[in-house]
């Protein structure tokens, strides 16, 4: 399916993993919601499904150093903020750091995900840090 998938069409499918891993964070412990573990164990365990119904290798990366796997981990990543940072101030130092990265294409595609107790916001960034589209939930 990977093969045929439009890009847009991704961004959707990727927006709905990251709603459904983040569904009722309202009323998370206050315990949950402090442990990085467990967001990021929500979130990829949601997007490792999407991965296989997807048809799509994810390069998970080797868990300890002395492991032989090269298939270093790119397809997602995860990054929280003790601040209260607005998701404008982080999208616009994420397009930043797009745009100067020099291997980068136009045809590639950033989904940045901002996950608050009251609303996710999504911004879909092309390889060059231009917005290609913003949503809220």
């Amino acid at each position: 399916m990977c093969e045929n998938i439009d890009r847009n069409e991704l961004a959707c499918h990727l927006i709905q993993s990251v709603r459904e891993a983040f569904q009722g964070l309202n009323t998370w412990t206050d315990k949950y919601k402090r442990s990085n573990k467990h967001w990021t164990k929500r979130l990829f365990s949601k997007l490792d499904c999407l991965a296989v119904d997807l048809g799509v290798d994810i390069r998970r990366g080797p868990k300890r150093k002395e492991e032989k796997n090269l298939n270093w981990e790119f397809l997602y990543d995860f990054y929280t903020t003790i601040k209260c940072e607005d998701f404008v101030s982080i999208l616009e130092r994420v397009k930043k750091l797009i745009a100067a990265f020099e291997q980068g294409d136009v045809k590639d595609r950033y989904l940045i995900c901002g996950i608050g107790c009251r609303s996710l916001r999504f911004a879909l960034v092309d390889g060059k840090g231009k917005v290609l589209c913003r949503k809220n939930y």
